[in-house]
């Protein structure tokens, strides 16, 4: 079923390059990005942080599509919030289905634009999947990513993407943090968890 639901995304992957080719030639960039997940009983929280830049003299309206594994194990991107800006405008949303969703982005010559994208998927099984190679399509490195777990504290991560993760407790909560400069990604950003045995 992981498999299937690759091949779509890797359709999506297609499409998406498509339409940055148009962002790009647009002077539409993607810089950062401040990603966090969080599980809780069997709902996968995530709010992340993107950063654009527009280095066009031109005001910039783009689709943007934002890919969301859908398979067996967790459901499709629920209660889906995209905002920009400090005033949390809210964004429209659109075309959401198993694969993800679009959004319409609007920025104004020449700036920096922070867009806050919110949503939850039911798990049925004790990992997650989230999407990180569409960012090879912008054809360049981030200049920061950063990738935050939060688990109860009777639970540990088994499988991650990364190296060794730093490790917090915070507010009851084992947190796992990774950190990265001038970042490509290798692959998705794939979990796995289970409980911590106390003897």
């Amino acid at each position: 079923m992981r498999l299937y639901c690759r091949s779509w995304l890797l359709i999506w992957l297609v499409l998406s390059i498509c339409l940055l080719l148009q962002a790009e030639t647009s002077g539409l960039s993607f810089e950062t990005e401040q990603l966090s997940f969080t599980l809780q009983d069997s709902l996968w929280y995530f709010e992340g942080d993107f950063g654009f830049f527009n280095s066009s003299p031109q005001k910039l309206k783009q689709t943007i599509l934002f890919p969301v594994l859908e398979d067996s194990l967790q459901s499709r991107a629920l209660h889906i919030t995209v905002t920009a800006g400090e005033d949390n405008s809210l964004l429209p949303v659109y075309n959401i289905g198993p694969k993800g969703f679009c959004f319409a982005l609007e920025m104004q010559p020449e700036s920096f634009q922070i867009i806050r994208i919110c949503y939850r998927q039911k798990l049925k099984a004790k990992q997650a999947s989230y999407v990180l190679l569409t960012t090879l399509s912008w054809g360049k490195a981030l200049a920061y990513g950063s990738y935050r777990v939060s688990l109860p504290q009777d639970v540990k991560l088994i499988r991650y993407p990364f190296g060794e993760p730093a490790v917090k407790q915070i507010d009851g909560k084992n947190v796992y943090y990774w950190e990265f400069y001038d970042f490509l990604p290798q692959g998705d950003f794939e979990l796995a968890w289970d409980l911590i045995q106390i003897d």
